[in-house]
């Protein structure tokens, strides 16, 4: 399974990323498309994002999946402002006609509130892509999805492309795809 986070990062500012962004995707786009293989594109709001229209009306039958980020999940967050967050932007995808079922996240964790994940009929959560590695070489970390309690199941990235640590040509971002 392909999981793609189709929003800029504001931890990684760069020039240009916007254009950046809109590229990469046009090219992922026919990339998948060549080889036949859907994803999962996760969006901050998918009811608002600019590509939404264009993943649905792709014949691979893409899935949309909220993006969650630690403005609105994570402890800092809070439940009330986690469930308020969730509803809205699963609620205004759905009114829309985008069928949501996955929460992604970035750059923080799902701790609790698992009731609200389901309160929302989100079925899967794809974990942070944070601590893939340390050190030198990559970690090996669970690649099977895990049963978290209420029907719902946590699916671990196995890699994250780009790589978060510099170039390393014999453990590289593209060697290892």
């Amino acid at each position: 399974a392909i999981s793609i986070d189709l929003e800029l990062d504001p931890m990684r500012p760069e020039r240009d990323q916007a254009r950046s962004l809109d590229t990469a995707t046009q090219k992922l786009m026919r990339l998948l498309s060549q080889h036949r293989v859907p994803a999962t594109w996760a969006v901050a709001d998918p009811a608002m994002s600019a590509a939404t229209d264009q993943l649905l009306a792709d014949d691979l039958r893409h899935e949309i999946g909220v993006l969650g980020d630690p403005t609105w999940v994570g402890k800092e967050a809070g439940r009330m402002r986690f469930g308020r967050e969730l509803a809205r932007r699963v609620g205004h995808a759905r009114a829309a006609g985008v069928p949501i079922s996955t929460l992604a996240l970035r750059g923080t964790e799902l701790v609790d509130h698992l009731d609200l994940v389901v309160k929302q009929d989100i079925t899967v959560v794809r974990s942070d892509y944070r601590d893939l590695s340390t050190g030198w070489f990559a970690r090996p970390i669970a690649q099977t999805p895990a049963a978290l309690r209420f029907g719902l199941w946590e699916v671990p990235p196995s890699m994250q492309l780009p790589a978060e640590h510099g170039f390393r040509p014999w453990n590289s971002s593209r060697r290892r795809a």
